[in-house]
């Protein structure tokens, strides 16, 4: 815990904030830590600023983390396509390897690209044996969420088997060290993906994973579990229960500025019918979505969604820029009123949206 403390006095001293990095990166929890994704940007404009030991291996790894939590495809593809530049030796070592591939798995979730969610989930099971449970238990959670999300929708035949995936990772995660509250704050997150990937609804899970990030002052780990907490009460049909829990989430993604993030708990406020104070991002009940009112190129859009393409796809398709092509599956999911691109695709089909003629 002694990074944690760091990260939590550093406040905005340039000094105490390269402190806080440099025990973090020493004790290899330098993304996991840091309470604000601020933080972390201004970990990267000062360092060169303030003296010091030379750049640690993991800063490399923060603008990927930042442009994913912020919504920033073009910038997240950019920077994954650095990395992989690496010579193979240096993305070998173990906290490279892991923390790189749980962020890839992280940024094609965010862009729609589900097979190669679940393929760099597959891939970093497979590579990184033995692993460091600083390491492993952000992947696996990663790559269960991946496993959850592929199986409500179609995939194509030659992808990784999101079954499959599931019970490797559930083996992995069974013989996993779990030495400190950080551990168990995603072996909690695990736990209640795995049950979200086998179509149940854990509400008692997901609320334990809330109050295990909360307990470590980690607001957007928090607030994912608090979306999916939420979720789960209002399938439950409890919305005053859903109620809290959005409202909660939506203060902590607001004030992260987590784009992504806010637009899901959005899109589930508005399938709820539950108000959301207004801010950053947010809309209020007056602003609901209506089920249908898509544009002509938001239908184009959406055929593409259906067939599984990613943002990127899209983008060479339609001769687009990728972060047009995600501004556009945004408004999408919010006129369905849906908070997937798999729930989008099974609206498409039964309202019969994508039909000819």
């Amino acid at each position: 815990m002694l990074a944690a403390l760091h990260w939590r006095g550093a406040q905005d001293d340039e000094r105490a904030l390269a402190t806080a990095w440099r025990a973090a990166a020493a004790a290899g929890t330098a993304l996991a830590y840091a309470p604000r994704l601020r933080m972390l940007e201004q970990v990267l404009e000062i360092w060169d600023r303030v003296p010091g030991p030379a750049r640690p291996a993991g800063l490399d790894h923060v603008g990927l983390h930042i442009a994913v939590a912020r919504g920033d495809d073009e910038t997240a593809e950019r920077t994954l396509d650095e990395l992989r530049s690496l010579p193979a030796g240096v993305q070998a070592e173990s906290q490279r390897l892991h923390v790189l591939a749980r962020l890839e798995v992280e940024a094609r979730l965010a862009s729609g690209d589900l097979a190669g969610a679940l393929d760099a989930g597959r891939a970093a099971l497979i590579r990184g044996r033995p692993a460091d449970p600083r390491y492993l238990w952000p992947l696996l959670a990663a790559a269960m969420c991946a496993c959850a999300e592929a199986s409500a929708v179609s995939l194509p035949p030659e992808s990784c088997d999101p079954g499959r995936l599931r019970k490797d990772l559930e083996l992995r995660a069974g013989s996993a060290d779990r030495p400190g509250p950080l551990h168990e704050a995603w072996a909690a997150t695990f736990a209640a993906e795995a049950a979200r990937a086998d179509g149940r609804h854990d509400l008692a899970g997901w609320d334990a994973a809330a109050s295990a990030w909360a307990a470590l002052a980690q607001p957007q780990e928090e607030a994912y579990a608090l979306l999916r907490a939420a979720s789960a009460a209002s399938a439950a049909a409890d919305r005053d229960g859903a109620a809290v829990r959005l409202r909660r989430a939506a203060d902590l993604a607001g004030r992260l500025g987590a784009r992504p993030l806010l637009e899901q708990i959005g899109s589930l406020a508005r399938r709820a019918r539950v108000g959301l104070p207004s801010g950053p991002g947010q809309r209020g009940p007056s602003d609901e979505a209506a089920p249908l009112g898509l544009t002509e190129r938001e239908l184009e859009v959406l055929r593409l969604v259906a067939a599984g393409r990613s943002n990127r796809d899209i983008a060479t398709e339609l001769f687009i820029s990728p972060k047009t092509a995600s501004v556009h599956v945004s408004n999408i999911l919010g006129k369905l009123g849906v908070g997937s691109r798999g729930e989008a695709a099974a609206v498409a089909y039964r309202q019969h949206l994508l039909d000819d003629g």
